[in-house]
């Protein structure tokens, strides 16, 4: 049923217009079933999460995964710090100390190393033969000497069968 017009006579028979007669009861029905409408929407919303709140969980957890981060990483500096200041001190041993220990606790991360260089480098150690990529060649060589020997003069050529006609 579409609704009338303001000027249309009224619906119920009383031959008045629809303005002056039932609008004002209409218009308070229609009210009424949209706050009910509301209130139903609003319990149903209740129940169920909403997505601003999955929101607001998921914006706390990555600032507490934020913060342990940046805890974690004012350890690391405090740690690799104390090393700097002990070898600064002429502590070599308990810098070298200090620098396996960070490399203990923080494995993933190069500072440790680079402590325990700069202790080496203090104390004026020579550097590890090992720790070198040409010396780690040579010896990857030796533990093969099945392997044949390249000619220096033939070096980067194909092989004589893989020559072309």
């Amino acid at each position: 049923m579409a609704k009338p017009g303001r000027n249309d006579p009224c619906h119920c028979g009383s031959g008045n217009k629809y303005k002056k007669c039932c609008l004002a009861k209409d218009e308070a029905a229609e009210r009424d079933s949209l706050v009910e409408t509301r209130a139903r929407r609003h319990h149903s919303a209740a129940a169920r999460p909403l997505p601003s709140d999955r929101l607001v969980a998921e914006v706390a957890a990555y600032l507490r995964r934020a913060e342990e981060e940046d805890a974690y990483e004012d350890e690391l500096d405090a740690a690799s710090n104390a090393v700097v200041q002990l070898v600064g001190a002429g502590k070599l041993d308990e810098a070298e100390a200090a620098a396996r220990d960070l490399l203990l606790r923080f494995p993933d991360v190069h500072d440790g190393w680079d402590r325990l260089g700069m202790v080496h480098e203090t104390r004026g150690d020579p550097p590890c033969s090992t720790s070198s990529p040409s010396s780690s060649k040579h010896s990857i060589r030796q533990s093969r000497p099945n392997r044949p020997a390249i000619d220096p003069a033939r070096r980067g050529r194909r092989p004589s069968h893989h020559r072309l006609p």
